[in-house]
């Protein structure tokens, strides 16, 4: 990305449950830039994405977001760089999975700052939702510092749909099916909202919605 060049990338995967895949982006952003990039998997048995960010320049700023929604026996494998290597920079990670069956997520995301990157502000935040019993999603965020005025943090959370939450929503006349899928696209929707696409807001509900309905059939 050229100095003050702004960008905004999406990839939606939706392929056959015998396909594997393997994903490789790396992103290099100059001075002033800004880029969103989000990642939204549903399809696939295997499926490795392997994303890189350096910050290259002053003032660049880079997003990058991730959905996740396995079921059956597929896995997912996430492996992500944030890299600061200019001072003034800012980034942060958004990657949310919500999985049934027997499905498994695996996240690994690293925010490294060089000492150079002196007032880095980044931030990474990996969040799972488990829909079965048999779903598992193991998540290791990381950090590697090595300038000493900045702002990071980093967190995940793997927790399941509570029964009462489910209950709640039938109490108030939605059936079973409607209560799960609504409290999924709660869960999901941040991500979908920072992308700041509205245009491809409906069409990806729209997929989403139908993933989880398969899951229910």
């Amino acid at each position: 990305m050229g100095a003050g060049a702004s960008f905004r990338y999406l990839r939606f995967e939706q392929a056959s449950l015998s396909s594997t895949i393997l994903g490789t982006q790396e992103l290099a952003l100059k001075r002033d830039s800004r880029t969103i990039s989000a990642v939204v998997n549903l399809g696939g048995g295997l499926v490795r994405d392997d994303l890189r960010g350096r910050l290259i320049g002053e003032g660049a700023d880079l997003r990058l977001l991730g959905i996740n929604v396995p079921g059956a026996g597929q896995h997912f494998d996430s492996e992500t760089l944030q890299e600061h290597v200019a001072p003034h920079c800012r980034s942060e990670l958004l990657y949310k999975c919500a999985l049934s069956g027997k499905a498994r997520t695996v996240f690994n995301g690293l925010i490294r700052v060089d000492a150079v990157a002196q007032k880095t502000d980044a931030y990474q935040t990996n969040r799972n939702i488990l829909l079965s019993k048999e779903a598992r999603a193991d998540s290791v965020p990381q950090l590697e510092i090595n300038a000493n005025d900045v702002r990071c943090s980093h967190g995940s959370t793997v927790s399941r749909v509570r029964a009462e939450d489910v209950f709640y929503l039938m109490s108030r006349g939605l059936p079973r099916e409607l209560a799960e899928e609504t409290l999924v696209f709660g869960f999901l929707d941040e991500v979908i909202a920072r992308l700041g696409w509205q245009d491809m807001a409906t069409p990806l509900e729209c997929r989403i919605s139908q993933r989880i309905k398969s899951w229910q059939n």
